[in-house]
């Protein structure tokens, strides 16, 4: 959902020109001066209400806290990852009439796709411990690892801290892993190429 989310104003921010570049990235990056908790009161606040749309309580309440909290840097990633992809080439598909989706589909994502993978990871592994924004967006009757983790460290079961400690550093590492071997294949192996 992140990625979804950050690449248009990606591509926005890398192809407007410069006076705008500035300013699409500022308020890109502007969720990271907002503390989570504030995000996560600003969301229940927002969506605790009867709009006819059923959010509150479920976790898509913290699908969009972690999004709100971790998109600055999908969109300073993708950006950067524009910058490799050749502007004359999106103009030549201009010549044969396509449209945006399918510029973006045969042209600007293929030569993205390890600049989405690094982003996906990076997003991934800082969902992976957020605390401060879960504490108040989580569904009652569920929670994720890092508030169970919280919860038990308060309690003195250090041993089952250790397990899950360990449990989130080995998800995160072997995430890492298997996105780094995939990126490897894909440009070695011309996968990802137009």
């Amino acid at each position: 959902f992140i990625i979804a989310l950050c690449f248009p104003m990606a591509y926005a921010a890398e192809r407007a020109k410069p006076a705008i570049r500035g300013w699409v990235l500022l308020l890109a990056l502007l969720t990271l001066a907002v503390p989570a908790t504030v995000i996560g009161i600003g969301l229940v606040r927002l969506w605790n209400r009867d709009i006819g749309l059923p959010i509150y309580g479920t976790t898509l309440m913290l699908v969009l806290g972690y999004a709100a909290r971790f998109s600055p840097f999908a969109v300073v990633i993708l950006a950067a990852t524009m910058k490799q992809v050749n502007r004359e080439q999106e103009e030549a598909v201009l010549l044969t009439s396509a449209s945006w989706w399918r510029r973006i589909g045969r042209i600007v994502a293929p030569q993205c796709m390890a600049g989405f993978a690094v982003a996906w990871t990076i997003t991934f592994v800082f969902c992976l411990g957020e605390l401060g924004a879960s504490l108040l967006l989580m569904p009652p009757g569920s929670e994720t690892v890092t508030l169970r983790l919280f919860n038990i460290l308060h309690y003195g079961a250090h041993d089952v801290v250790s397990a899950l400690s360990l449990t989130l550093v080995a998800c995160g590492l072997i995430v890492c892993c298997i996105v780094i071997v995939l990126v490897q294949v894909g440009r070695r192996g011309r996968l990802w190429s137009v």
